[in-house]
């Protein structure tokens, strides 16, 4: 793969970046590019550095030698050999390291420029957006059609409202917007959340890189959950340059905890919140896919699901069912609400369905690779201890339970007292053989 030219030209009152790209074994060129107001003209820069993260992880992809006959950022050139050897060892099957061919350039701004967080009004956006310690650094909100969906899918004006609620979001909280188009996933149809999430985002922030100096993108996972991702602490870093620095933030917070601790008592969070992956990239929340009802399921375990007008106001009644438990990280969402359930003390029969969805996805996760006869014989055995371990777990926060153990004591009083004889007298030699002989030891011939 081979970056053959850059070229930065205004149309229609817009500015675009292009990158001409050639692919081993296929004729011509074929364009990529970021597109932006023409406003934002002073902030975006024509450099390699834009293009350099989606090519490079393009080219791991389909075993391709990366060449770029542009200079390119020296940090980024550095942080790639790093990148590369994760992402090989996360993905062997898919992705391999390859050889990059770039002369290094030298940074051109000496200022520190403006900082921007990717904003999608969703929870993690809203987190990173609300959290006090960003506040006084945040100046921009950008929002690119393209990377959320393909470009291609925007064809029935559906971005429209979601921009307006960008801009909304963005003059409450006094900052400003970047609203821009890419086409870069129709141009490469990777996986965008294991493989082109953190890179695709670098590409955009490298691309304003006249006006940028640090691009916050709102993590996924908690750092107890380092999955391999497309957008981790550990890679987002990596693609930073001299000029902007990519910074991955909110990973000290669950998802749940994020809404828990944060997102419920702001209203304009709760107002303007959108999860769903299904609308092709509309304004509203289907309230049936995974993502929609994992999240009214965190909204209505903290009792606030009603009070969400982006949502429906109640869950589905085959939630469950809805809740994608196919890999990693959608078992990480579940887990999530599982401990929440627990720790507002929701009904018994929300706690066993999550622990079942769990229980499931490691049922198939030992499964995989394993004959019928072998992983029938050790998922009995595992269910059987499992299921187990649970009810002991359950035994033992009950009995931590104050009015339980007051329960338990009554409880165990009366039994106590039907074994006695409260007319005897307990001071006879009878009733002392009785007691004795009661305690389980022989008693004494007198």
């Amino acid at each position: 793969m081979r970056l053959v030219g850059l070229e930065t030209a205004s149309r229609d009152g817009r500015v675009r970046l292009s990158g001409w790209v050639e692919r081993r074994g296929r004729p011509g060129t074929v364009e990529v590019y970021f597109e932006y107001g023409e406003d934002l003209r002073p902030f975006v820069r024509e450099s390699a550095d834009a293009f350099f993260p989606v090519l490079l992880v393009a080219s791991m992809l389909y075993a391709e030698p990366l060449r770029l006959d542009a200079p390119v950022s020296a940090d980024l050139l550095r942080g790639a050999r790093e990148l590369q050897a994760v992402f090989s060892q996360w993905y062997p099957e898919e992705l391999s390291e390859v050889e990059v061919t770039a002369e290094e350039a030298s940074p051109s701004r000496v200022d520190a420029g403006a900082s921007a967080s990717f904003f999608s009004l969703g929870v993690d956006s809203f987190y990173t957006l609300l959290k006090p310690a960003n506040d006084a650094m945040l100046g921009y909100l950008i929002y690119v059609l393209g990377v959320e969906k393909p470009l291609s899918t925007y064809g029935r004006g559906q971005h429209e409202p979601v921009v307006r609620r960008v801009e909304q979001v963005a003059a409450a909280t006094g900052k400003k917007t970047i609203i821009g188009w890419t086409n870069l996933r129709d141009v490469f149809p990777l996986d965008w959340s294991r493989h082109l999430h953190g890179a695709g985002l670098a590409s955009v922030a490298h691309s304003l890189g006249r006006g940028l100096g640090a691009a916050l993108v709102p993590s996924t996972h908690p750092y107890r959950d380092m999955l391999p991702w497309g957008s981790t602490p550990l890679t987002d870093r990596l693609w930073s340059s001299e000029l902007v620095r990519i910074v991955h933030d909110g990973a000290e917070a669950a998802r749940v905890d994020k809404i828990a601790g944060l997102l419920v008592d702001e209203p304009l969070a709760v107002q303007h919140l959108r999860v769903c992956t299904e609308n092709d990239g509309g304004p509203d929340n289907c309230g049936r896919c995974s993502k929609c009802v994992r999240t009214m399921l965190t909204l209505q375990l903290l009792g606030r699901l009603s009070s969400a007008p982006t949502f429906p106001p109640e869950l589905p009644p085959d939630y469950a069912r809805r809740l994608r438990h196919d890999d990693e990280n959608d078992v990480s969402f579940i887990r999530e609400n599982l401990e929440l359930a627990r720790r507002v003390g929701a009904d018994r029969r929300v706690v066993r369905t999550l622990e079942r969805l769990v229980l499931a996805s490691e049922a198939e996760a030992y499964c995989e690779g394993r004959g019928f006869f072998p992983s029938l014989a050790g998922l009995l055995g595992w269910y059987a201890w499992t299921r187990n371990v649970l009810r002991l777990k359950e035994w033992y926060a009950r009995s931590q339970n104050p009015a339980v153990r007051f329960a338990w004591r009554r409880l165990k009083g009366a039994f106590t007292a039907q074994r006695r004889e409260p007319d005897a007298d307990r001071s006879s030699p009878d009733a002392q053989r009785d007691a004795v002989a009661w305690s389980g030891q022989r008693a004494r011939p007198s």
